[in-house]
């Protein structure tokens, strides 16, 4: 288990042999990003080959706020003048595979309650209110959570999900009022993406940034020269 300061930090520290000084041309921010892509590349890799998704890489949102919507602005079958309940607010980009988005879980914000039932957004057009169709089922769509057949006094949910950027769910908090995520937390990655992870970056990533041309003179106009090598 490793946070995300401590995975870049290592990164970087492996692009520049060790040695590295305050004018590294290669920031932090730039391997957080290669960090971030690989990753989502390998997750979906793993997942398209039929795996089980690991609870290594599940992240929390929990006390969602949902409100009542009219039934227009969902595609699910539902009767005009119907309402619906969504998030108020929209959530971070899950990773998507060749066979779904991957939202794992939706529920009420006790842990005691039962989830509800994830169907596709396609499905939800068939999974509409019914009297004999009234099992609370929930689905992504437009970055909203949607939500048919909610329970009576439904206020909040608590949304996990496998997110392409991490580093999206600091604009959350928990019920205490906690962020749901900072890069000194533990970083939403399996043991062994890690070194699959530095190989795909060190001989990728790195390799082209270093024999890209930058701009020395900033002076608005492309003086480029190539990159000297720190020694």
């Amino acid at each position: 288990m490793i946070t995300f300061n401590k995975l870049a930090y290592s990164m970087l520290d492996q692009i520049r042999g060790g040695l590295l000084s305050d004018d590294e041309s290669i920031s932090l921010r730039l391997v957080k990003y290669w960090i971030n892509n690989t990753r989502t590349m390998l997750i979906r890799q793993d997942v398209d080959k039929g795996r089980s998704i690991s609870a290594n890489i599940i992240q929390t949102i929990a006390c969602l706020e949902v409100e009542e919507v009219d039934a227009s602005t969902c595609p699910c079958a539902t009767p005009v003048g119907c309402t619906i309940m969504r998030t108020v607010r929209t959530i971070p980009k899950p990773i998507e595979t060749s066979q779904r988005d991957l939202i794992v879980r939706v529920s009420p914000i006790k842990i005691t309650e039962r989830a509800f039932t994830l169907v596709n957004q396609f499905r939800a057009n068939w999974s509409g209110y019914s009297d004999f169709n009234i099992n609370p089922k929930a689905f992504y769509r437009d970055q909203y959570i949607w939500i048919l057949n909610a329970p009576q006094g439904l206020e909040m949910i608590t949304v996990q999900g496998v997110f392409e950027n991490p580093e999206d769910l600091a604009a959350y908090v928990s019920c205490t009022s906690t962020p749901c995520y900072s890069d000194d937390d533990i970083y939403p990655i399996s043991a062994w993406m890690i070194p699959a992870m530095e190989k795909i970056i060190m001989e990728g990533n790195f390799k082209i940034a270093a024999t890209t041309p930058v701009d020395e003179k900033g002076n608005a106009k492309p003086d480029y020269s190539p990159e000297q090598t720190k020694e």
